[in-house]
């Protein structure tokens, strides 16, 4: 069941299995589960697709810098779903919402979701120190990497 209080991520795994659910309670701060469910592979476990799903009642999945570090995955967001850098956090001059950094054959995939950051908070020296590497998405030193379909909105920095 999901409720207000659960963020719910779902990675599914062989089309006949029934799909694993990770919950964060923490409507605040969803990087550790999301962390996981992203590097499934570097666990050991049986090959599984993570998949962000939407959070009902227009909730967002919350995040601070989250760093890919498996090959061979796919990331899947489900339409509607949003990952939003928390605010108030990214004050590193190169903190990215997603980092991919010399990672084969990764694809993160989206119709119809949303890669969210704060350029108005980057922007603002009050807050922060001026940077232009606070991108949503960095891939550094990968190979074979296919980003389709996801909204990117926002970003601190000079790329995406």
């Amino acid at each position: 069941m999901i409720t207000r209080l659960n963020a719910v991520l779902l990675l599914l795994i062989a089309p006949r299995a029934a799909a694993v659910v990770a919950r964060c309670a923490n409507a605040t701060d969803c990087t550790d589960e999301l962390m996981q469910a992203i590097n499934t592979w570097k666990l050991g476990r049986d090959r599984r697709a993570p998949q962000v799903p939407a959070l009902p009642d227009g909730r967002h999945w919350i995040v601070t810098p989250l760093h890919v570090t498996c090959d061979d995955q796919e990331i899947s967001f489900e339409a509607g779903a949003v990952v939003e850098a928390k605010r108030g956090a990214y004050h590193g001059l190169g903190d990215h919402l997603f980092h991919l950094d010399s990672v084969r054959n990764v694809s993160l995939v989206g119709y119809g979701a949303t890669l969210k950051m704060w350029r108005q908070d980057y922007n603002d020296p009050s807050l922060y120190a001026h940077s232009e590497g606070r991108h949503a998405i960095a891939v550094l030193g990968a190979q074979d990497v296919s980003i389709r379909g996801l909204v990117v909105s926002e970003s601190g920095g000079d790329g995406v």
